[in-house]
């Protein structure tokens, strides 16, 4: 068998090749000395990858918190400037704002701890319904929807869709088309604040361990 010299070797190549090389290969010695000679860029080379993972995750909820910001000063705006506003809708559009504006902070400012605030905004956001003679629905700027109508024949449809504000209504008999929206967006943003959350947590463990 061809010896070969693993001094060449990227770090990236060196890690690839001792996962597809067989313990019983003449090579397996040599490939094994040389990783333990370069332990220190091994070290590094899997921080910096680390470091880049969570960076890249950190941005994706600073992106999202942005949104948050974005809807905190977009909600009250549009629903103010439609005409009369009832008490009760003023109180809820004022409650949302200041959600989505301490969301959209602690999102942007990568406070961990705080992140449940961005899922809890998040997940009032994910289903919106139309049942019996009630229809309740909320949104940040919007979303990318799937509906699902409900009936004898149930269909599906899907939707991007630009609708800052909440509804809340009651109608006095049965509303004719009865659905339930999946906002598919809300779910990838609940997914990327859950896991961001975890791996910072997890690095800082790994950091104090």
């Amino acid at each position: 068998m061809r010896r070969v010299d693993y001094s060449t070797y990227s770090i990236e190549e060196l890690l690839e090749v001792k996962q597809n090389i067989d313990p019983t290969s003449e090579n397996y010695p040599a490939l094994v000395a040389q990783i333990e000679k370069r332990e220190g860029e091994i070290s590094v080379s899997e921080e910096n990858k680390r470091e880049s993972h969570l960076n890249l995750a950190v941005n994706r909820v600073k992106a999202i918190g942005y949104l948050q910001l974005v809807a905190a000063a977009i909600i009250p705006t549009m629903i103010f400037m439609s005409g009369d506003v009832s008490l009760g809708t003023a109180v809820i559009t004022i409650l949302l704002t200041l959600l989505n504006l301490v969301a959209g902070y602690t999102a942007v400012n990568a406070l961990t701890r705080f992140y449940w605030i961005s899922i809890l905004n998040q997940s009032l956001q994910v289903v919106s319904f139309g049942i019996g003679n009630t229809v309740l629905n909320y949104s940040g700027l919007g979303g990318i929807n799937l509906k699902v109508t409900l009936a004898e024949v149930s269909s599906f449809g899907f939707a991007i869709q630009f609708n800052p504000g909440f509804s809340y209504v009651k109608y006095t008999g049965q509303i004719a088309e009865q659905f339930i929206t999946i906002d598919v967006l809300g779910v990838i943003f609940i997914g990327a604040l859950v896991s961001t959350g975890f791996w910072k947590k997890f690095d800082k463990r790994e950091i104090s361990d």
